[in-house]
């Protein structure tokens, strides 16, 4: 299974601990824009971490959409595009 999580703050970690605490099976795609907070987890974490989604082109099972609110329509608009099968947004 591919779970493509958009942002990494703390909504992001919650639905990424409950995910890969359920199931062994996931493979995490995670997009984290800032830097420090990519590089730093990325050695703590089990999943392949982007800058943006610009090089995916696989479809994901399960997209999570947890970024501060005004970026949600174009990151659904990606999904979309992408053909990706669930999409969850959180609330703002």
């Amino acid at each position: 299974m591919n779970v493509l999580i958009y942002g990494f703050g703390r909504m992001g970690i919650t639905h990424y601990s409950i995910l890969n605490s359920l199931r062994q099976d996931i493979n995490f795609y995670i997009i984290e824009n800032n830097n420090v907070i990519r590089n730093l987890l990325s050695k703590n974490i089990n999943a392949r971490f982007f800058k943006d989604d610009k090089k995916l082109k696989i479809k994901f099972d399960l997209t999570l959409i947890t970024t501060p609110p005004f970026i949600h329509l174009e990151l659904l608009k990606n999904c979309i595009s992408r053909g990706d099968s669930k999409i969850f947004i959180e609330k703002p």
